[in-house]
């Protein structure tokens, strides 16, 4: 169980399910036994996703090179026509403020560092103003000092949006740091919470 607005970090040795867990959650992967619920509804019925916002952050970021940060941070608000382009171009501002990336909106990815990259899809997950955050290794691949500013962000984030933040890492520093309630995974099974 995952309790509203709190940060659940899921930790674990690489290969142990914790990515797996996450593409559950978000609907990418189905269960072969057993439910995924989000308020009693399962995670692929129509009415919880007109009623709940979910959001991942992916391990690689997953941002688009032959896109700006903007049009990264952009993409889900333009893709689905959600608002006119002065509002999106507002509300990219505002999530790249939130991020401290204000000025970014120009560069692309490859002229990113590591952090700068994880931040920008943090920011792209921010602008459906989601209810869950999913964050899959949010600091992989980063140097412990952005590592820590990363972990950082995640806090400010549900300080800032008061969202629900699941993280799954094997970062022991950055998950006992940032975690309201952890569990530990490994070979797919939980071993405590």
């Amino acid at each position: 169980d995952v309790r509203c607005g709190e940060i659940f970090v899921i930790m674990g040795p690489s290969g142990s399910g914790k990515s797996v867990l996450l593409k559950h959650l978000v609907g990418l992967e189905h269960p072969t036994s057993g439910r995924v619920m989000i308020d009693r509804h399962e995670i692929t019925s129509p009415e919880l996703l007109s009623k709940y916002r979910i959001a991942m952050v992916f391990q690689s970021g997953a941002l688009l090179s032959s896109l700006t940060v903007a049009e990264n941070v952009g993409l889900y608000l333009r893709e689905h026509r959600l608002k006119p382009k002065a509002e999106i171009d507002r509300i990219i501002s505002e999530k790249l403020a939130i991020v401290g990336l204000q000025g970014t909106e120009d560069k692309t990815p490859t002229e990113l560092s590591g952090g700068m990259k994880k931040r920008v899809a943090i920011a792209r997950a921010l602008v459906m103003d989601p209810q869950l955050i999913l964050y899959d290794e949010p600091t992989s691949d980063l140097d412990p000092l952005i590592s820590i500013t990363i972990g950082e962000e995640i806090v400010r984030m549900r300080e800032a949006t008061g969202a629900t933040s699941v993280v799954v890492t094997h970062d022991r520093d950055m998950g006992f740091g940032i975690a309201d309630r952890m569990a530990i995974i490994r070979h797919g099974e939980i071993l405590a919470m």
